[in-house]
């Protein structure tokens, strides 16, 4: 142990004290002049002694602390007496005690003394962090600090307490089977001439306000992590947050729908009285649960199922809204793909039985008109009657053709076809049909796969649609013809109910007539179904095209912009090698 700082001073002060006294008792052994130069000598080196001794003492009193450790309680925590501190740290411990004692203390109190030594916890301090009150459970305090924090915490204590700064932080306290988040503060003391007296401390518990920010944290993520579009705005519809997935749904960032108004999703597709209904729900205060079709930030429309529900703050007012967004386009797809498949199955069924019915019936008319010609055919005016006879009934055998053909009843013939080869075979016919104001393009990739399909059919087919884009194009156009080999998943969006994953060959006629809406593409392949005027078609030939190519395990898709025409991708399973090998 090294001897407290005031002793040295006194040794130097009587060292100077015996040098003067002996240089002055010397000195009566020479003259005078010598005598008296000596005598002031030692009183000179016995000031200089003095004054040293004074400016060491004063320096001693500003040097910090030793570096010490943090050292285990007092016995009993009580305050050190004034034996073992000066009368102003004695008053600095005194006053840590009467605040601790007086019961107004929100917090956990202690003071520590200089050297980092405790010296008085109040009673709330073992109460908030669990730990027990025997001086040997404080010998090795840092045990109860979380093994993650324990290192920082450590270093920080005596950091504050070899450089007398403060010293702040939140970490766990491991104690009586519990983990308790504290807020442990330390902080210097000095007296009015700077010097150290000590430190205060507090701790506080944080538990509460750490396990709302943990949970808070956990909403965020799972906020920002969910696959559900969130949205947030203020009442009068001012977004205030989007998340990743909104993004993902919509296109755009969370800076650039910041402040804006929701309807810059609007799609046109509903009524202003749609959205009118919507903001009274939420206005009063009720959620609102529905369907909506948007629009991307790239113009492309999709659908959502929409959930917005006000948000009520702690005095029982609105003060935002809540929407959680779902995009349910391809299900929203594949729910229409049922219903229209259910539909044209309806109408397939009934179309067939009326065929199959009219079919027998117009078979006994035609015998009977045959039994009638052979009799009476030579006769006029009777011969002109059957001939007209024989005319509508061959009308009528092609109606229940196509009867047969859109409800998969007619008999096929299936041949292994090379797309190309029969789509240039057939661009005379389809030239011829299109006439000359009409411009047929044909693009036909490098398709190597081949189809089983009946070539009549088509043909047939061919011929249909062109006859379709025709009567689309009343003052001339053109017609893109165009060949391609595809992969369709499971998963994929174009593909269709009844279709089986797989290779497709893709046929595509691309007009530039009129277009279509929404509804008519929707009932375009129903039979007798037509947008032209009465008498100018049967309304069969696009359900012929349906039927036939359903029948050859294919599927058909339109798309159409009012205005810029319409397209019929017609989609044929292609064979695989095995089966070309076994010409199946």
């Amino acid at each position: 142990m090294n001897n407290p700082p005031h002793r040295l001073p006194l040794t130097f002060l009587a060292f100077g004290l015996f040098l003067g006294i002996l240089i002055s008792w010397l000195a009566l052994d020479f003259s005078d002049n010598a005598r008296r130069l000596q005598i002031v000598f030692g009183l000179i080196l016995a000031f200089i002694s003095g004054w040293g001794t004074a400016r060491f003492r004063a320096q001693a009193g500003k040097r910090k602390p030793p570096a010490v450790q943090v050292k285990r309680p007092t016995r009993g925590f009580t305050v050190p007496s004034k034996s073992s501190e000066d009368e102003s740290s004695f008053r600095f411990h005194a006053r840590s005690t009467r605040i601790s004692d007086s019961g107004q203390a929100p917090v956990g109190v202690f003071s520590l003394d200089c050297h980092g030594a405790w010296a008085f916890l109040n009673d709330l301090s073992y109460v908030i962090t669990g730990m027990p009150k025997q001086p040997e459970a404080w010998e090795r305090w840092w045990r109860y600090i979380h093994q993650e924090d324990r290192r920082r915490v450590i270093h920080g204590i005596r950091r504050a307490i070899l450089e007398a700064e403060a010293f702040v932080t939140e970490h766990r306290v491991v104690a009586a089977g519990r983990v308790t988040w504290v807020l442990t503060q330390i902080l210097p003391a000095f007296d009015e001439r700077g010097h150290l007296l000590g430190f205060a401390g507090s701790v506080t518990d944080r538990t509460h306000e750490h396990r709302v920010e943990q949970e808070r944290a956990r909403l965020a993520a799972a906020v920002e992590q969910t696959a559900d579009g969130v949205l947030i705005t203020d009442l009068e519809g001012r977004i205030s947050y989007v998340n990743p997935a909104f993004e993902g749904m919509t296109g755009y960032s969370l800076s650039e729908v910041l402040g804006k108004n929701p309807r810059i999703l609007k799609s046109g597709l509903h009524p202003p009285e749609f959205y009118a209904e919507l903001w009274r729900e939420l206005l009063s205060g009720r959620v609102w649960r529905g369907q909506v079709s948007n629009k991307k930030k790239d113009g492309g429309v999709y659908r959502e199922k929409m959930t917005i529900s006000p948000v009520i703050d702690e005095r029982g007012q609105l003060s935002h809204f809540v929407a959680l967004k779902r995009d349910v386009t391809r299900e929203r797809n594949l729910e229409l793909q049922v219903q229209k498949a259910q539909r044209m199955e309806a109408v397939g069924r009934v179309a067939g039985g009326l065929a199959h019915d009219f079919n027998n019936t117009l078979t006994i008319l035609n015998g009977y008109t045959d039994l009638l010609a052979e009799e009476f055919g030579n006769q006029q005016p009777y011969r002109n009657y059957f001939q007209s006879m024989r005319l509508a009934s061959r009308e009528a055998i092609e109606l229940i053709r196509q009867l047969l053909a859109f409800s998969r009843r007619q008999v096929a013939n299936p041949q292994i076809l090379n797309v190309n080869f029969q789509l240039k075979k057939g661009e005379n016919l389809i030239r011829g049909v299109l006439g000359d104001r009409i411009d047929l393009q044909c693009r036909y990739q490098e398709v190597e796969e081949r189809i089983r399909f009946d070539p009549a059919q088509f043909d047939q087919i061919l011929m249909n649609l062109a006859v379709n884009a025709r009567d689309a194009m009343p003052s001339g156009g053109s017609l893109l013809l165009s060949s391609h080999s595809v992969w369709i998943s499971e998963e994929d969006p174009l593909g269709d109910l009844e279709a089986k994953p797989g290779n497709f060959v893709r046929l595509t006629m691309e007009d530039t007539g009129y277009g279509m809406t929404q509804e008519v593409q929707e009932r375009a392949f129903e039979p007798f179904f037509s947008t032209k005027d009465e008498g100018q078609g049967s309304g069969l030939g696009l359900s012929t095209v349906y039927g036939m190519v359903r029948q050859g395990g294919g599927f058909v898709r339109v798309s159409s912009t009012p205005g810029k025409g319409s397209t019929f991708e017609l989609f044929f399973p292609a064979l695989s090698k095995t089966n070309l090998i076994l010409g199946a």
